[in-house]
Parts: structure tokens; sequence; C-alpha cells
């Protein structure tokens, strides 16, 4: 392949990747809106394991069930999104 063609393959691929961050930011967003009971759950697990001194960590992801069943929630969502028009 020539330099070109590589080239605009990883532009391709990260307007890809910006176009994926900000559905998911997006449809995150909406999510938190539309339910802010999860918002409130995700938030008090968040608080309750990670506190306000730091950052979570992957070694904090068994302890974040919730948060990472939104991640899930939310990830599964973009992608239907995005392959919808495919499924019709």
């Amino acid at each position: 392949m020539s330099t070109d063609v590589v080239s605009n393959q990883m532009v391709n691929q990260c307007a890809l990747c910006q176009v994926m961050n900000i559905s998911l930011s997006n449809i995150s967003a909406v999510a938190a809106i539309c339910f802010p009971e999860i918002l409130k759950n995700v938030q008090a697990e968040l608080g309750s394991v990670v506190g306000r001194d730091r950052m979570p960590t992957f070694d904090d992801e068994r302890s974040l069930p919730y948060l990472v069943a939104f991640i899930k929630e939310v990830t599964r969502r973009v992608l239907l999104f995005y392959l919808s028009p495919f499924l019709c």
C-alpha cells in the first residue's frame, strides 16, 4: 500500500473514533437526563467505592458493577445506532 492510502485510512479511523467518542458522550448525557435516578446510583456507587480523593482505576472495576453496566449499556446503544441502517 502506498503511504497516501495508509494515511487516508488512519485519518478515517481517527474520524470514526472521534464520532464514536462524541456519540458516547451524547448518549450518556441523554441517558443521565432521561433517567436521573440511574445517574444518582452511579454517583453514589462511585462515591462509596472511590471517594473524592482520586480517580477510579481498572482495579476498582470489580467494585463498580453499576457503573460498568451503565457504560456497557451506553456503548451498546451507540453501536445499535450506527448499525441500525444496516439492520433495516
